[in-house]
């Protein structure tokens, strides 16, 4: 007897199945959701990334950066841009006004550790947040500074 579907096995071992996918479904839908959440994350980060380079480009100063820059020589820590030249680090965050990491108590921790870690380095860094970039006071700010730092 072939069996093509959990129906046709005898009630024992149908209700065994039946269980042990139970416990499988949900696991597969939750690391699938998961996974679509990270991905969606991934691409604001990117589309954060090239807008603030945009912007920087613009004003003559995108040649300065370099992106996913790590910082740190024992941690994996990067800075989404950074510029070598004056020692300034950007830090872009998306999500930060419902379910973003940055919000969440372990998360914001973490952030910090790591800012205070650039800051011992000696490395500045600004952190910005979607709105800041599309009204253009990001690129404004790094200008500010980047003008400041290279006074002789």
């Amino acid at each position: 007897m072939r069996i093509k579907s959990v129906a046709d096995l005898p009630q024992p071992a149908r209700s065994r199945a039946q269980a042990a996918l139970a416990k499988l479904l949900p696991l597969k839908r939750a690391k699938a959701a998961e996974t679509l959440r990270l991905e969606q994350f991934r691409e604001q980060r990117e589309r954060l990334t090239l807008a603030m380079l945009k912007q920087l480009e613009y004003l003559n100063l995108a040649i300065l950066f370099e992106r996913e820059y790590k910082f740190h020589p024992e941690r994996q820590w990067r800075l989404d841009l950074y510029a070598r030249c004056c020692q300034l680090g950007i830090e872009l965050h998306g999500g930060i006004h419902s379910n973003g990491r940055h919000v969440r108590g372990q998360g914001f921790i973490d952030d910090r550790e790591k800012m205070n870690a650039a800051t011992e380095l000696g490395i500045s860094v600004f952190e910005f947040w979607p709105e800041a970039i599309a009204d253009g006071s990001a690129a404004a700010q790094v200008e500010r500074f980047i003008s400041l730092v290279s006074r002789p």
